[in-house]
């Protein structure tokens, strides 16, 4: 084991070289990250067999009623803009809150027969009884924080202290209301040093226990768990509904390589596939370190279960990287020892 302390400095300087300045936050990002909270307070006056609720982390807003109830969801002009009803879910084309809610800054072209006056066209987008749609009434629309979070971005605040999204609900009037908060960001660096601890402990255990095979088949097998929550937890982030599958590329890449890596190492000889895998785990921690850098984001289970998820499959690929450099290393010891015995043999 001689040559592991080598490749653990290189995978420290590795995992303390994470682009921090690339993940610099203007308090929201495209791939579903945030640092603002919008919350669905109430919808007034109640009504039975109706409910809303705030989802994801852009400002979204989902709605669901009973077939009994029609509920028309209201543009920026009080245009009609959603229509639910028995026949499931309708969007007017000729709102322009259809096409401005397209993106989080609004900057979109709309058709010029989209006006508040125009003559509502429906168009039948769901069988079902429930929509979510993205409402800049909802959300900060800066491109950078409010001036008094600038100055102390530490502190939780309240950024919206009211907005409102009117709707009619059987033909009466109602409104969605709630408000948006500023929650701070964790500290990145607490949990880069736990990514750190986690390598450095594992890399004690393998100077410890006799076997890196061992060592290595336990970290790859909880390095695999570890990516497959943290895929599972962003496919799910779609509402709860399956994203697409690209998500779970990294767990089967680790799980086939883990995989080779133990079918070819079954008389505990050396494998680069194990190799593999821990790279694979590390790209894959590194495509996530966003959650390291924003206090909200879009999955299925909180947010600091996946940050632990992160740190493990961080930690623990370089773990088997580094697993895999003591294993060759002994190899390649092994191997000159029996040479030099088989030449002083010969002699």
């Amino acid at each position: 084991m001689s040559r592991a302390g080598a490749w653990a400095a290189l995978t420290i300087v590795g995992v303390l070289a994470a682009p921090a300045a690339a993940f610099a936050h203007g308090g929201i990002d495209k791939a579903g990250y945030s640092n603002y909270r919008t919350r669905v307070q109430s919808l007034t006056p109640a009504v039975a067999g109706i409910s809303v609720r705030a989802v994801g982390v852009d400002g979204s807003v989902r709605i669901s009623a009973t077939a009994a109830h029609t509920v028309i969801v209201l543009g920026y002009d009080n245009e009609p803009y959603l229509r639910l009803d028995a026949s499931g879910v309708a969007q007017n084309l000729n709102s322009p809150a259809t096409y401005l809610n397209r993106r989080l800054n609004a900057q979109v072209d709309v058709p010029a027969n989209a006006t508040a006056n125009a003559r509502p066209d429906w168009r039948l987008i769901s069988r079902s009884h429930a929509v979510t749609w993205h409402d800049h009434r909802t959300h900060w629309m800066g491109t950078i924080p409010p001036i008094d979070v600038q100055a102390d971005p530490q502190v939780a605040r309240v950024v919206i202290p009211h907005w409102s999204i009117p709707v009619l609900v059987d033909g009466r009037r109602a409104s969605i209301d709630g408000d948006a908060w500023w929650l701070p960001p964790p500290s990145h660096n607490s949990w880069l040093l736990a990514a750190l601890a986690v390598f450095v402990a594992t890399v004690v255990v393998l100077q410890v226990v006799p076997s890196a095979w061992t060592v290595g088949l336990g970290c790859g097998l909880v390095g695999w768990c570890a990516a497959t929550l943290v895929a599972v937890g962003r496919a799910m982030a779609d509402h709860g509904t399956w994203a697409p599958m690209s998500c779970l590329a990294v767990p089967v890449a680790v799980g086939a390589s883990l995989g080779l890596g133990w079918w070819r190492g079954r008389r505990h000889e050396p494998s680069w596939w194990w190799g593999a895998s821990g790279v694979a785990l590390m790209v894959g921690a590194l495509a996530y370190l966003k959650f390291f850098w924003f206090s909200q984001a879009a999955t299925g289970v909180t947010v600091e279960v996946m940050r632990l998820a992160v740190v493990g499959e961080l930690g623990l690929g370089a773990t088997l990287v580094t697993t895999v450099a003591v294993l060759m290393g002994e190899a390649a010891m092994s191997r000159a020892t029996r040479r030099d015995t088989a030449a002083g043999l010969s002699r």
